[in-house]
């Protein structure tokens, strides 16, 4: 266990001092988890009709006990769907996935490509996407032309495509990470001597 809890805390220590975290909120719990939040962007709240700060993603880096009593680290990464794509509180708003191969490199890689894709300039950056008020914001205020939900998104497709191609590149990249982290894996227990 403290093999695995020691290296949580490196991966902790050295992402705390990379400079390319240093906008990223990151907090350790306790000895088994640490979470760490990239983009800070505004999300629309149902039930109070204002915006109120969270995160694009979420990444929380854990410390598990598998059913043989051995320790390894496992990586939950959430990406959060802007609001303006939500039509009520009950509308599923994140998508997430567990890593068991990831390493810190890829987690340094990972955050890199988000950056990129949250700052570009223009319309078609992550930010502007994030940025863009939920339909039933747009209808308040004694707006006359009130919008439903499907009309709303239907103007707004070309933004949600975007978002699901900005998605499914971050997953995709974690993905190909995990998968090659997998392979050398069994590549060295191929070479362990019996």
């Amino acid at each position: 266990m403290k093999p695995a809890t020691s290296a949580l805390n490196d991966w902790v220590q050295r992402i705390v001092v990379n400079p390319k975290f240093q906008y990223c909120p990151v907090c350790k719990t306790d000895a088994h988890f640490a979470t760490i939040k990239l983009g800070c962007v505004d999300f629309y709240d149902f039930n109070n009709d204002h915006y109120s700060k969270g995160c694009a993603i979420e990444i929380l880096l854990k410390v598990i006990q598998d059913e043989n009593g051995k320790f390894f680290h496992e990586t939950w990464v959430q990406i959060n769907t802007p609001t303006c794509f939500l039509e009520n509180q009950l509308s599923k708003s994140n998508y997430s996935k567990n890593y068991r191969n990831l390493t810190l490199k890829n987690i340094f890689g990972f955050n890199e490509m988000f950056w990129k894709m949250f700052t570009k300039s223009g319309f078609d950056s992550l930010n502007f996407i994030y940025c863009i008020p939920n339909y039933k914001r747009i209808n308040f205020g004694g707006n006359i032309f009130k919008k439903n939900f499907e009309s709303y998104l239907k103007e707004k497709q070309h933004e949600y495509d975007l978002f699901q191609t900005f998605r499914d590149s971050l997953f995709s990249y974690l993905d190909k990470c995990s998968q090659i982290n997998a392979k050398k894996k069994d590549i060295k227990k191929d070479f362990v001597k019996e």
